[in-house]
């Protein structure tokens, strides 16, 4: 029986190819290196583009182990990275396999792109292996009278979809900064510090709302007019704003932090 190991150890049957796996949100984008499309187990049809990889290593040391990628700057992938971080963490899997046993591969790199360089018409994405952030040290909570969670998140508990309306873009101005829309059904406040998404992958705040016109804190890149978005109820994490969720019960905010400092000197 041929197994991926023995195609590869016999040279005249060996046609290697790799498989990349891009992830964002609920988008996924899938490439090989392969001459012609190339269906996978897990369903997904690889379609040929121009890829370029650098070395992957396995050491102790992770900074050591990141994967340099080359390809069209034009592709969907790099263009995520064209104006600011995307709202998403952009995942990456890396798989070999065999074109004449497409059930068989090996997963040789997990990670993902956390930043994207051009030079004239390629793009150079870096990436970090999953290891990597496992090395991240970060507050998850403060003593303070705001709610610690952060809004629509698990711990939060609160569905986006049950807070969230559709419209559509009527209008984009200062260069993406603020979107026009064809309709609201609440207050300016209701919106303030809530979500605008496109497809429901692409996430942006809502810094203030005047009318149909939201300011968004970046812009989203690909919207135009026309396009059907969803706004969602924002919130300032006060217990207050918990409240009007009625969502009370999963605050995580101290409201009895004494007001008197035992370090101050009268």
């Amino acid at each position: 029986m041929l197994t991926l190991q023995s195609i590869q150890k016999a040279l005249s049957l060996s046609r290697p190819i790799e498989l990349f796996l891009f992830e964002h949100g609920t988008e996924k984008y899938a490439y090989t290196s392969g001459s012609r499309q190339h269906l996978h187990t897990d369903g997904l049809i690889y379609k040929p583009l121009s890829l370029k990889r650098g070395k992957v290593q396995r050491t102790a040391e992770d900074y050591k182990n990141q994967l340099s990628l080359d390809m069209p700057g034009d592709s969907p992938v790099p263009l995520l990275f064209r104006s600011h971080l995307p709202s998403n963490h952009v995942s990456i899997k890396v798989f070999q396999t065999q074109r004449d046993l497409p059930t068989e591969s090996i997963n040789i790199f997990a990670g993902e792109v956390t930043s994207v360089t051009w030079n004239n018409s390629i793009a150079s994405l870096s990436c970090n292996p999953v290891s990597r952030s496992l090395t991240r040290q970060v507050l998850r909570c403060g003593y303070q009278s705001q709610c610690n969670h952060h809004l629509y998140d698990t711990r939060c508990g609160l569905q986006i979809q049950d807070w969230q309306e559709d419209t559509k873009v009527t209008a984009i101005k200062d260069n993406g900064f603020t979107v026009e829309v064809a309709s609201k059904k609440n207050s300016d406040d209701y919106y303030i510090t809530g979500l605008l998404s496109k497809n429901g992958s692409d996430f942006r705040m809502i810094t203030s709302c005047s009318g149909n016109a939201f300011k968004l804190m970046s812009p989203i890149d690909g919207l135009k007019v026309g396009d059907a978005i969803q706004v969602a109820k924002g919130c300032d994490h006060s217990a207050a704003s918990c409240h009007s969720f009625g969502n009370f019960d999963n605050f995580l905010g101290f409201l009895t932090i004494p007001t008197d400092n035992p370090f101050q000197v009268y």
